[in-house]
This record gives C-alpha cells, sequence and structure tokens, in this order.
C-alpha cells in the first residue's frame, strides 16, 4: 500500500526537515536571510535521556511530541527500549527542545514529590 491515507502519514508528508516553509521566509523572493553564521543553519543530532518518562515526553496518541516537533520546527524520534529522546534540528532548536523537555521533566517529578 504505496498511498496510505492516514493523517500521520500526511503530517509527515507535509513538515519533512529540510523542506520549504511556505510563508515564513524573511528574504526577497524566497531566500532566507541568514541571521548568525551558516554554522546556526547546519541540522545535528542529539539525543537525551528519559528514565521512566517515556510515556509523559509522547502524550496521549503522541500529542504532546507532536506539538513540540511543530513548535520548535525540529524532527523528534522516542527510543523506547534506550529511553531516549533523539533530536534533529539546528544546534538552537535543540537547546530549545531541550529545555522545554527538561521543563516538563522537572513538572512532572515535583507533581509526583507533592501529590
Amino acid at each position: 500500500a504505496t498511498g496510505s491515507n492516514d493523517r500521520q502519514t500526511k503530517f509527515w508528508a507535509r513538515n519533512r526537515m529540510g523542506s520549504p516553509v511556505v510563508g515564513t521566509g524573511s528574504g526577497v523572493d524566497g531566500v532566507e536571510e541568514d541571521e548568525d553564521d551558516e554554522d546556526a543553519m547546519e541540522l545535528l543530532k542529539d539525543e537525551m535521556e528519559l528514565g521512566n518518562h517515556v510515556g509523559i515526553v509522547i502524550g496521549r496518541r503522541g500529542a504532546t511530541i507532536i506539538s513540540m516537533q511543530r513548535a520548535t520546527g525540529t524532527k523528534m524520534h522516542v527510543d523506547q527500549v534506550r529511553r531516549v529522546l533523539q533530536i534533529e534540528g539546528t544546534a538552537r532548536q535543540i537547546d530549545t527542545v531541550k529545555k522545554r523537555v527538561g521543563a516538563l521533566l522537572d513538572r512532572v517529578s515535583n507533581d509526583f514529590e507533592s501529590g
């Protein structure tokens, strides 16, 4: 079945890393201007330990991880066997994801301790 019709396939077809996003360039004729140097736009891969909080990061039906991917422009994958979050994006995007996931895990840990 090459032409899958489910929503997740359509999402990934629209939101591939490296594909141009319509209407977001500040440059003229669709050419974006470099804010920093070219190294800032380089795609990097990083991992983040999740421990026992894999389900919290994924969210119900993937809602949490999908919304984070959309908000930050990164591509994320949870390796449930190794319990790590794999992140692909620019250095700034990866830093943003790490802060958001860290805040989420801190919030969950504080709720667990107080409740």
